[in-house]
């Protein structure tokens, strides 16, 4: 996926919740609009591959949110709650407004567990919801998105652009 970064970093991150600590990896600096519309390809070819008629609503489903965050821009998806809350401050780094914290954001390649606390909760979902769950984990990259408040850096080591 050539077009799909300026910039690539790699950023590990340790962060705990209330169900486990692990260690995190990703790609910061990934542009969004870009892998949008892969997704939107990979999902196309996924409708020729998938056979079960909830798995291609769920891809149809998902494709429509897709393309109208492309529509609106990035951000502007009125689905999107976080509007015009952040400052971007580097790639893969944006600040709150309001109380000045430290988000990193990025796309997912890895976790590490370092330690179980407690198990999830089961999630009693409709079978439309976990197909769409299923397809995205599947073919979505986007769906690797995640975005971690950070409350002190460690260590900090440019490994460069990829």
């Amino acid at each position: 996926m050539k077009e799909l970064a300026i910039s690539e970093e790699i950023v590990e991150i340790e962060y705990e919740t209330e169900y486990d600590r692990a260690v995190y990896t990703f790609i910061v600096g990934v542009e969004l609009e870009a892998l949008y519309r892969q997704d939107i390809l990979r999902l196309e070819e996924a409708k020729r591959v998938e056979r079960d008629p909830v798995d291609i609503e769920a891809i149809e489903s998902i494709q429509a949110s897709l393309r109208k965050s492309l529509e609106a821009g990035i951000g502007n998806n009125p689905a999107y709650t976080k509007q015009d809350l952040y400052e971007h401050v580097a790639p893969g780094f944006k600040m709150h407004r309001e109380t000045g914290e430290v988000y990193v954001f990025g796309i997912l390649t890895n976790k590490l567990v370092l330690e179980v606390k407690k198990e999830r909760p089961v999630r009693n979902s409709s079978q439309k919801t976990v197909a769409k769950d299923r397809m995205r984990k599947k073919h979505v990259m986007s769906s690797r998105f995640r975005e971690f408040r950070v409350d002190r850096v460690v260590e900090s080591v440019s490994m460069g652009a990829l």
